[in-house]
């Protein structure tokens, strides 16, 4: 049984209808594939809010009292990390200047870079602070809380993103493919 064959059975039926393949069998007739692909650009941008928004929420917890972020360094983790924002949309603007935002991107890593160690340097003092209080007679308990975990890992991936779109625009070089013809 040929492909015509199975179309015309198919055909028969009302309730299910299969075009025939198309004349010389290797393409897609007609199709549309959709956008799905999340740029590097937005990974960044959202992993920089995340890390803005860690700044404001409760880093630590002693007891009954829990510590904001805003109480000690994440002043300084809010403004590193929308100044490296910033910096981002500003790149993303250079581009349409056909510039190539080098400047504003090596200068947005450095800033997610300084907002990931201030992160970090504050979440190792908090499970440092924690172990070393359970050797007294009376036992301090220090738990991270949600603003450095997640400011931390925005932190991080934001340095990661931006290092990689940095690389990418200065690497840029324009690849010319040739596909076999039959």
């Amino acid at each position: 049984m040929n492909d015509e064959q199975n179309f015309q059975e198919a055909g028969d039926r009302d309730d299910v209808v299969i075009p025939p393949p198309p004349a010389n069998g290797t393409g897609v007739v007609n199709a549309e594939v959709a956008k799905t692909k999340i740029s590097i650009e937005a990974v960044a941008k959202v992993s920089l809010l995340v890390a803005l928004i860690g700044s404001f929420l409760p880093w630590a917890r002693v007891f009954f009292v829990t510590i904001n972020g805003t109480d000690g360094d994440g002043i300084i983790t809010a403004i590193l990390s929308s100044i490296a924002l910033f910096l981002i949309y500003g790149s993303k603007r250079a581009l349409a200047r056909e510039k190539t935002g080098q400047v504003q991107l090596g200068f947005a890593v450095l800033g997610a870079g300084l907002t990931a160690a201030v992160y970090i340097y504050d979440f190792v003092n908090l499970t440092s602070l924690s172990d070393e209080s359970s050797n007294e007679f009376f036992e301090i308990t220090v738990q991270p809380q949600i603003g450095i975990i997640v400011g931390s890992i925005g932190a991080v991936v934001g340095t990661i993103t931006c290092s990689m779109i940095w690389n990418k625009r200065r690497n840029s070089k324009t690849t010319v493919v040739h596909y076999p013809t039959k």
